[in-house]
């Protein structure tokens, strides 16, 4: 009885990377640029640029609009930071998403040899 190898099966060759004219694997694992702030498909604002003109409405032009004014400058900024982070832990969960799909057809495929060698040795056995 002639056994098939299990490297010729397509989610084999899929799971551990192995290209077979498709995907956008080169072999050689070497990086030639960092990724780009890119998120579901859309360009990401890394530093986007704060509004124009003011927060609030003046009236009165006094100190206390001058420090409302800068109190929220700097909240918009910690608000773009917050925004940046968020932005960045998105991207981090998708790749780490890819990364866990990988590793489960790895493991799925693995179980599959395993059934079949236990099988083999089970028929030797026997």
């Amino acid at each position: 009885m002639r056994v098939s190898s299990i490297e010729n099966d397509s989610r084999y060759k899929k799971s551990w990377g192995i290209n077979d004219g498709e995907g956008e694997s080169n072999g050689s694992g070497v990086v030639s640029r960092q990724p780009s702030g890119v998120h579901n498909g859309k360009a990401g604002q890394v530093n986007a640029p704060p509004p124009s003109g003011p927060y609030i409405k003046r009236i009165t032009n006094d100190a206390r609009e001058d420090e409302m004014e800068e109190n929220l400058d700097a909240v918009g900024g910690i608000i773009g930071n917050l925004k940046n982070m968020a932005v960045d832990m998105g991207n981090e969960i998708d790749k780490q998403n890819k990364q866990i799909d990988r590793i489960g057809g790895k493991a799925e495929m693995t179980k599959v040899r395993i059934d079949e060698a236990d099988k083999r040795a089970h028929k030797l056995m026997q």
